[in-house]
């Protein structure tokens, strides 16, 4: 048998919570067959997430690095009010799955500022952390696309070894820069075919793109209370729907997209609770939603639960789950960690969402940022038991056999292996394809 590959694992994100791309690192790192490879992993910020990797024995070292934060040009909202973005009518204007036009002229100012970055201060920053990388690295996994901070692709062009990137963010056509990177990683780490199917196409082929679907430590997510005990810790009759909305608190996640089918829910006659949980890391955008909730007199159905640490529990103890993005999903971890406790998904009919929930077997999709049809589909799944077992059964089922993590580390090895020369090892299934 070879000698165990060391990977290093880069995480940019400076992100106080511990979001979907600190844990698919953790969910990685703890998954990889330790004789074959050897994971360390480098944070931009500390936090649970440190404490986690070294209870698993994995290397953990935390950089406070003064760069920008890995997709810190996605404009986020602090709104003050509840008017919903999709109806404000301000700024650029883009629908879903359609790109940002730029004139000809600002796309080719963009493009050489891209440029600029990359061989100047991204390349100067990458002297500082070569350092950081372990004598016996032999790839380095970037858990980003790099495309606001290049500094890791100098490093791995420093220290001779392959790179990966891995695409978490809503994809849109990057700057020429990110290009020339993308078409020398070993791999571009995609979530979803269309994703892949995208990329390649915008990169006219050159460029080795590969789908690697996140996974859940499925074994580790188990509740630690029984049902009854948590509905009656909410004060919540056995027979009383209960629905769950979880994700941080800001405007692109939809939760006041939530509060208006609610209110629509209420005008139908239907009693029901309905919880959102999430830290709030919009704290205007937190209160508008309290606001809300309360002129629309909706303080008794509506709740927001704040940052929690047992959605395992809570996931368990609800009848049904709603995801309310109203931009497209990247991916949607939260959405398998519901499934994987028997919850059917309600959610919107773009992004990565239909790649993980089957129209009328895991739930319904509905049209994005529609209130009403989002109110129509709980409405008529709160009034339907057996087709709620129905679905959060085969929504279980279709967790723990397509996003198990260890499923999704048998693929990343496979993809290491073809990047390091290893063919003979990555020739089996699981292995990504060729661009």
């Amino acid at each position: 048998m070879s000698q165990a590959a060391g990977i290093l694992f880069v995480e940019m994100s400076r992100f106080p919570s511990y979001g979907g791309t600190k844990r698919v690192v953790v969910n990685l790192a703890r998954a990889l067959d330790r004789e074959r490879f050897v994971p360390w992993v480098l944070f931009y910020r500390d936090g649970p997430w440190v404490a986690d990797l070294e209870a698993a024995g994995v290397p953990v070292t935390v950089f406070e690095s003064p760069a920008p934060e890995p997709g810190a040009d996605v404009a986020r909202s602090g709104a003050a009010g509840l008017v919903p973005a999709w109806q404000s009518g301000a700024g650029m204007q883009v629908s879903a799955g359609e790109d940002v036009r730029r004139s000809a002229l600002r796309r080719s100012a963009s493009d050489l500022l891209s440029w600029a970055r990359l061989l100047g201060p991204d390349r100067a920053r990458a002297r500082r952390l070569v350092g950081l990388v372990p004598a016996a690295t032999r790839l380095i996994h970037v858990n980003s696309s790099m495309v606001v901070d290049y500094s890791w692709f100098h490093v791995a062009r420093r220290c001779r070894v392959p790179f990966v990137t891995h695409e978490h963010g809503i994809w849109k056509p990057r700057r020429a820069a990110y290009r020339a990177v993308a078409a020398r990683a070993a791999s571009v780490l995609c979530l979803t075919q269309e994703r892949v199917d995208r990329l390649r196409e915008y990169l006219h082929g050159r460029v080795r793109a590969d789908l690697l679907p996140n996974g859940l430590a499925v074994d580790r997510l188990v509740p630690a209370r029984d049902r009854a005990t948590v509905r009656a810790e909410l004060g919540v009759s056995p027979d009383l729907p209960l629905v769950i909305t979880a994700g941080h608190l800001q405007e692109w996640k939809g939760q006041a997209l939530a509060v208006e089918a609610a209110a629509d829910l209420a005008g139908r006659g239907l009693e029901f609770l309905w919880i959102l949980c999430g830290e709030e890391v919009e704290p205007a955008y937190a209160e508008a939603l309290r606001r809300r909730i309360a002129e629309a007199g909706l303080s008794a159905s509506v709740r927001l639960l704040g940052a929690r640490a047992d959605l395992p529990d809570l996931f368990a103890a609800s009848d049904l789950a709603v995801h309310t993005s109203i931009q497209p999903e990247p991916f949607g971890l939260v959405m398998l960690e519901a499934m994987l406790q028997g919850l059917p998904i309600v959610g919107p009919r773009e992004g990565a969402v239909p790649s993980l929930v089957r129209d009328g077997v895991d739930g319904r999709l509905v049209q994005p940022r529609d209130a009403g049809a989002l109110a129509a589909a709980v409405f008529d799944l709160a009034r339907s038991p057996q087709l709620r077992h129905a679905m959060g059964r085969a929504a279980r089922s279709r967790v723990r056999e397509s996003f198990d993590v260890r499923s999704q580390a048998r693929r990343l090895e496979a993809i290491y292996d073809r990047a390091l020369g290893r063919d003979a090892q990555a020739d089996g299934p699981g292995a990504g394809g060729p661009s």
